[in-house]
């Protein structure tokens, strides 16, 4: 189940700027990562917080 969750989703489209900061996402990033929303200095950020969380 968490393999699952942690696939990458060949079919999703990709968000063009970043949910976050509002940056405009790379085209290599957003061809290797389908379905991604976030630039990866952000998803860092989050991932961070998250992690302090315990979440």
């Amino acid at each position: 189940m968490a393999v699952a969750a942690h696939r990458i989703n060949h079919s999703a489209v990709s968000a063009t700027h970043c949910e976050e900061c509002g940056d405009q996402l790379s085209d290599g990033r957003r061809k290797a990562y389908p379905g991604c929303t976030m630039c990866v200095s952000c998803l860092e950020e989050v991932e961070a917080r998250n992690k302090q969380r315990g979440l």
